[in-house]
């Protein structure tokens, strides 16, 4: 579950994208697992932190002779990282980035030094290493955070104003008596005219 920073990020994410019509390319919470030969790859989409456990449960006995192995070329998960954001670039390649918030103190949350015990790395160490092998080593995918510095952030943030649409005015008949006493259809007044939608903030 995202924290409550992360979902109102989120939340805001998608208000920008449905009132400007941008396909920002962000997937948020996307789970990335590491197979035995070392690579990472983005789990099914719609897959469950359950199913993935098992799944590296399953290795974990194949691993210990207590389970038949898998057949050649099935993956053999051993751990995931769910990073706060997987980003498709316009070339198509992914990258994932973590959402680095302020504290009350005005210092960036750091990374988190855990180590995982299946990949013998911290989240930072892992994140590069998904990177490095999404974008062929590029050299500037490394640490890559999303944080009042790297979004060259200054003093007090403005928001972000969105326009939210309104419907239009229509047009609608109202009778009016005709020479003869036939009435004929003539348009009539509009309706109350719409206020100007209002520019509210979308961050």
């Amino acid at each position: 579950m995202p924290s409550s920073k992360d979902q109102c990020f989120q939340d805001a994410t998608r208000a920008y994208e449905a009132a400007t019509g941008k396909n920002l390319g962000i997937d948020f919470e996307r789970q990335w697992v590491l197979d035995q030969n070392g690579t990472w790859g983005e789990a099914p989409q719609g897959s469950f932190f359950g199913d993935l456990w098992h799944s590296i449960l399953k290795t974990f006995r194949i691993e210990s002779g207590n389970q038949l192995p898998r057949a050649p070329g099935v993956p053999n998960p051993i751990a995931f990282r769910v990073p706060d954001m997987t980003i498709t670039q316009p070339d198509g390649t992914k990258i994932v980035v973590d959402n680095k918030f302020t504290d009350s103190n005005g210092n960036v949350d750091p990374w988190r030094p855990q180590v995982n015990s299946r990949t013998g790395s911290t989240q930072r160490q892992d994140y590069n290493d998904i990177n490095s092998q999404q974008t062929n080593g590029d050299p500037n995918a490394v640490d890559l955070s999303l944080d009042k510095n790297t979004c060259n952030c200054s003093g007090d943030p403005q928001p972000e104003t969105v326009p939210v649409p309104a419907p239009a005015p229509f047009p609608f008949f109202a009778p009016l008596p005709a020479p003869g006493g036939v009435p004929v259809p003539e348009p009539g007044p509009f309706p109350e005219p719409f206020p100007i939608p209002e520019l509210i903030p979308a961050f």
